[in-house]
């Protein structure tokens, strides 16, 4: 498991214009959820370098098209032919397509990324009809494409100072894809320029000049660039859903990617990025019920992944509330029927839980126990924990006071010692919890920190 990601959200947040870090990001996202990704930016800022940047780090294959130069269907499409027979007609591949399909066939792990520059800058625009195909249905005529096909455009704005870009006003189009300005910083460009060996000399200078050296600074801005951000239906329930599910797998602990998702969701959603954000770590910082802890820890992935990012995010109140409702629900279950036992899987799913606490939880909950005794308000931990405590005390940590500081912390150690329990597995937890307290020795008697 990786390490849990904090859940860093601010106003910023929302904000679409992004620099090269950031850009790959978005990529990476898009590419993993499958949906087309639109790069919009001023000539020469790096759309079409970061592109081939990142197919390359991860081995994928590209095909460009530079719309603005292509005059006819068929380069996407092929040549239309007559059969032998005479009754029907086909279209012949083009070499490109027929080279990436084999190429997606051979690689289906890989990527092909049809990067389609110039999008916005057609000869025709009927031209476009046939990309629109591509990028939203896999399609080019009745020829469905590869499922390991993804698509990225991009395009100078349709401002003032570029001559036959189309400003595109159909929003069922947008809602179909992820929007993304690249506006990456002065100190963006020279890092880049320096990774891919530009003389020293021109990087320096630029360092020392500058953002007027480096950016045209009389180019008109973009004003109507957060239309394109569409919300609908059909975008929370696909896009963002296809998104979410992508950053949500076993390399990220704690669920969620949430930097990624903090890079990615603007493109799709907009403004409303920062409050969805904030929803979804609220969710996440959702504390545990008592049954949630004792019955379904063990087998519940997605409560493990709370409990991590309640962690990482050091939600301690929300920990606490947690505890509480545990101990509370062990604490009923007693009182309900005092000669059942507690078994040794809600048990360990206790100290389960009690892991994701910090030191001083786990050492107020070793002195609690050490209080609890029959007649009293602890009589139920007395209960229900003395056996646990007995066997980890005279057999595990007993073993495990003579070991090496090395020894101790070896789980093959501590694994084959706790063989001899009969409890092992609650065991195993017993001794990390006392590891985790200030005191970590216990007596053979009744488990106690001594």
């Amino acid at each position: 498991m990786a390490k849990a990601r904090k859940t860093g959200i601010d106003q910023n947040i929302n904000n679409n214009f992004i620099g090269h870090r950031e850009l790959l990001i978005a990529l990476d996202g898009a590419i993993k959820a499958d949906y087309p990704i639109a790069i919009y930016g001023v000539h020469g800022i790096g759309k079409s370098m970061s592109t081939y940047d990142y197919v390359k780090k991860n081995g994928h294959k590209m095909v460009e098209f530079r719309i603005n130069v292509i005059s006819d269907q068929t380069h996407y499409t092929g040549l239309q032919f007559v059969n032998p027979e005479g009754q029907t007609s086909h279209f012949l591949k083009p070499d490109w397509l027929q080279d990436a399909i084999e190429w997606a066939n051979k690689n289906p792990e890989k990527r092909v990324i049809l990067f389609f520059d110039e999008w916005t800058r057609p000869c025709r625009f009927d031209l476009l009809s046939p990309v629109f195909q591509i990028i939203l249905d896999k399609k080019i005529g009745m020829l469905e494409l590869p499922k390991n096909f993804r698509f990225i455009l991009a395009a100078n704005p349709p401002t003032a100072d570029y001559q036959g870009v189309v400003e595109m006003n159909d929003l069922a189009l947008f809602d179909r894809m992820a929007h993304y300005y690249l506006q990456p910083s002065p100190e963006e460009v020279t890092s880049f320029m320096k990774s891919v060996d530009v003389e020293s000399v021109i990087t320096n200078y630029l360092q020392k000049s500058g953002e007027k050296s480096m950016f045209d600074l009389s180019q008109t801005r973009w004003e109507e660039f957060s239309k394109l951000r569409t919300k609908s239906p059909r975008k929370w329930g696909a896009m963002v859903d296809r998104l979410l599910k992508a950053m949500k797998s076993d390399k990220y602990a704690a669920g969620y990617d949430m930097d990624a998702l903090a890079v990615c969701l603007p493109g799709l959603i907009g403004e409303e990025t920062y409050t969805f954000m904030q929803f979804i770590a609220e969710t996440i910082h959702q504390p545990l019920t008592g049954k949630e802890v004792l019955d379904e820890l063990h087998k519940n992935k997605e409560l493990v992944e709370r409990l991590e990012m309640i962690k990482a995010d050091g939600k301690r109140d929300v920990f606490k509330v947690s505890l509480d409702n545990a101990t509370e629900e062990m604490k009923s279950r007693y009182k309900k029927d005092k000669n059942k036992d507690l078994s040794q899987q809600e048990f360990v799913n206790f100290l389960t839980l009690l892991t994701y606490g910090e030191a001083d939880y786990v050492s107020n909950f070793i002195k609690t126990f050490q209080s609890a005794s029959d007649g009293t308000d602890l009589e139920w931990m007395n209960k229900m924990m003395t056996p646990y405590f007995n066997d980890a005390g005279n057999n595990l940590v007993s073993q495990m006071k003579g070991k090496s500081e090395e020894d101790k912390s070896n789980p093959e150690v501590v694994n084959q010692c706790a063989k001899k329990c009969k409890y092992p597995e609650a065991a195993k937890l017993i001794y990390t919890v006392l590891r985790m307290s200030v005191k970590n020795t216990v007596t053979e008697s009744k488990g106690q920190v001594s």
